[in-house]
């Protein structure tokens, strides 16, 4: 063979074996590509199974009312309470309801509804906290008022107040008085004197002095009222007069004739 045969056929077996190489380098390539490619599918399928968010409960409280009495036994409901999540497996749903009612006590439980009392009057705010079972939790708030409850006041039966002479006839004497307690926190008082002559001497006038005092001793109003038959001394205070807690005071004295004298009212803090 001469020379140029042999460069030839070097030249053929040179490429033949870099075309061998190439195609092994392809082939390498082809795999590690989708060995990678492989594990990255994997990978973003685990991922799109974990990358679901457990949306956390929405907490919603309800009051039966803002304002309430001492003592009075109330309501308070998370009933429309929710949890988004509870359709699918992220969640099963609100598990624990926890009530704080701003006075140091509080509650918890698996009952969306709950009943309470307060023991002082005051101004309150109520937190519900809801949870599941993923850890999440939703929080909602009121406020209410707590007052103390209405005092009504009426002595039964009517005192009979008169002049000594009378005395046979059952009289406690001219004078009498009547106290009931204010608390903190009144609205309003409702005082209201009922006085009838007794016609003990056919048409003689009675004479009547009525004097309200506050806790300080203080007068607020005195009244003196003549009557042969029936009349009333009526007073109305509001919040602004009623500033001074204790005892109030009715004095009522029978300056002349004999009288039946019957107080009532009420004292409100709502």
């Amino acid at each position: 063979m001469d020379k140029g045969k042999k460069i030839l056929t070097v030249l053929i077996v040179l490429i033949i074996i870099a075309l061998a190489l190439a195609g092994i380098i392809t082939g390498s390539r082809w795999v590690i590509a989708n060995i990678f490619d492989t594990g990255k599918k994997e990978k973003d399928e685990n991922d799109d199974k974990n990358d679901t968010v457990n949306i956390p409960p929405v907490a919603i409280l309800d009051l039966e009312n803002d304002t309430v009495e001492v003592g009075q036994m109330i309501t308070i409901s998370g009933n429309r309470s929710s949890d988004p999540d509870s359709e699918n497996a992220t969640s099963s749903g609100i598990f624990k309801y926890v009530f704080d009612f701003g006075d140091g006590n509080d509650r918890d439980g698996t009952e969306s509804n709950v009943t309470y009392a307060y023991t002082q009057p005051g101004n309150y705010t109520i937190t519900l906290t809801v949870y599941d079972n993923d850890g999440g939790s939703g929080a909602d708030k009121k406020d209410i008022k707590v007052v103390w409850p209405k005092k009504t006041f009426e002595p039964n039966p009517a005192v009979l107040l008169g002049e000594p002479i009378f005395e046979s006839l059952g009289i406690i004497g001219n004078y009498t008085e009547y106290s009931w307690e204010v608390l903190s926190g009144a609205k309003e008082m409702d005082v209201n004197v009922t006085i009838a002559g007794a016609h003990l001497l056919e048409t003689q006038s009675n004479k009547v002095e009525v004097t309200l005092m506050d806790p300080l001793g203080n007068v607020m109003d005195n009244r003196t009222v003549t009557v042969i038959g029936s009349t009333f001394v009526h007073w109305y205070f509001t919040e602004g007069d009623l500033r001074n807690s204790g005892d109030y005071m009715l004095q009522i004295t029978c300056v002349r004739g004999a009288t039946y004298v019957q107080i009532s009212g009420y004292v409100s803090y709502a």
